[in-house]
């Protein structure tokens, strides 16, 4: 039976693993032996898997320390956001004292509803046609901020800071989590200033008296009549008053003090009506719909039991989950062509999966001497789908896919390969660390397991020099 982890949160114990697991594949190099105390139960599910991994991470010796630092991270982004929301509010309604401040007694209806709004449905915009991929600006700037929080001196440890930052990027890329949260801070603070601006508006307004002008130099009154009518039409639906014919030739005289009280209540009405069903209601409704996508993706959100660190443990009773070795494992459906009819031009250097203390890019590659250099080690599904994209886009005439020969191959690995060979005209794979007496072992498992999905025995490559120097004359 599997105890329930005592964690605050399942976000924080998700994190905690992440963390253990980019720490373990780094000082383990890749290599995952079980103690006694590691067995897997038999029969285990994989959701019971998956919470047997979460207790195991809390029962690690550094777990205590992360929790701690992670506890400083939180702590960080609440205080961030507490930062990012009060300043919102203080911009809002001080961008609303611009136009009504205590020397002003004329309010320009056109400059002022620009003022308020435009610059609200401008970012909107962007974050509609683009920027909600990558959460808005704010959003951003509260993610990066977060980063680069002073945290005394559990900050000089840059290596702790730098893999629980790292496994927090990782779940938040894991399933769209991190755009959908970066968007609802972005669209929080945002709500947040338009309903200042409103509220200081209105205090504004029921405190003082104003008056309300058009003016123009090169415009025509018909310009602005069908203007402020048109405008008015969707908040007239909700009971905000529309400035007649009368009161529109009012506001373009010019004559402050020949306004009726009536016409500066329609005035106010407009100003009021538009800043609510305008800007105010569209960034509600994308404030809900990310806030709703936040809180279902962070419940669905699980670990990858396919990443190295994970996919390395094994049941008792011998049956692999995520990594199998090549007695286990049948051949894969898909297979690389034997020969390609993709025209490709360049050359193309990827690494997949490459633990420490592998340097990537390889010392020994010359600047410049790869068409297409993958400089960032390709290891996330969302990395491993750029990577594809990128080289659809552009298909090299050889690639020299580089894979760390100390891990197992596994399914997924082989099957991404076959994917990458679609994408170039020739395919090789490097095999890196391949010294000593396990590493042979792990070398014929993967001759085996590359073997079978088609790649010639030509094309699997050990010795750095040959591999660099084919990739390169390409070039």
């Amino acid at each position: 039976m599997i105890n329930r982890t005592t964690t605050a949160s399942r976000f924080e114990a998700l994190w905690l693993a992440e963390t253990i697991r980019l720490q373990e594949l780094e000082s383990r190099s890749g290599q995952y032996p079980l103690s006694a105390s590691e067995q897997l139960p038999a029969a285990l599910q994989e959701a019971e898997l998956e919470q047997w991994l979460l207790q195991r991470a809390q029962q690690q010796p550094q777990a205590q320390g992360l929790r701690e630092r992670m506890q400083a991270w939180t702590h960080s982004a609440r205080l961030l956001l507490l930062i990012l929301l009060a300043f919102a509010i203080i911009s809002g309604a001080g961008a609303a004292f611009g136009f009504f401040g205590s020397d002003i007694r004329s309010v320009n209806v056109i400059w002022t509803l620009i003022g308020l709004i435009g610059v609200h449905f401008l970012a909107l915009l962007l974050w509609l046609f683009g920027g909600r991929l990558s959460g808005g600006i704010l959003g951003r700037l509260w993610f990066w901020g977060i980063a680069h929080w002073p945290r005394g001196r559990q900050q000089r440890d840059f290596g702790i800071e730098g893999k629980l930052a790292k496994a927090l990027a990782r779940l938040m890329q894991a399933n769209g989590l991190g755009q959908w949260t970066l968007s609802s801070i972005t669209h929080s603070a945002w709500l947040l200033a338009l309903l200042a601006s409103l509220g200081t508006m209105l205090l504004a307004l029921s405190l003082r008296s104003y008056s309300f002008v058009l003016e123009t130099t090169i415009l025509s009154e018909g310009v602005f009549g069908d203007f402020v009518v048109g405008f008015a039409y969707l908040p007239s639906l909700l009971g905000f008053a529309v400035p007649d014919s009368t009161m529109i030739a009012s506001a373009l005289s010019g004559d402050a003090l020949a306004q009726p009280e009536l016409a500066r209540r329609a005035w106010a009405s407009w100003l009021s009506g538009g800043l609510i069903v305008y800007a105010i209601l569209p960034r509600f409704l994308v404030w809900a719909i990310s806030l709703l996508r936040f809180l279902v993706l962070r419940s669905r959100l699980h670990l990858d039991l396919s990443e190295p660190g994970f996919a390395e443990f094994t049941r008792s009773n011998g049956q692999s989950r995520g990594v199998v070795d090549a007695a286990n494992m049948p051949p894969p459906v898909l297979q690389i062509a034997a020969q390609h009819q993709l025209q490709g031009q360049g050359s193309a250097l990827l690494g997949l999966e490459l633990g420490a203390p592998l340097q990537w890019p390889p010392r020994g590659l010359a600047p410049g001497s790869v068409g297409k250099l993958f400089t960032e080690v390709v290891e996330s599904r969302e990395q491993r789908r750029m990577a594809l994209q990128a080289l659809r886009e552009r298909p090299p005439r050889v690639l020299l896919v580089a894979c760390d020969a100390r891990l197992s191959p596994d399914r997924g690995s082989m099957n991404y390969l076959v994917e990458l060979s679609n994408c170039a005209s020739e395919i090789r794979v490097w095999l890196l660390q391949v010294e000593g007496q396990e590493a042979s072992v792990r070398l014929a498992l993967w001759q085996e397991n590359l073997a079978r999905i088609g790649l010639p025995p030509a094309a699997i490559m050990t010795v750095e020099a040959d591999a660099l120097a084919w990739v390169t004359n390409d070039a």
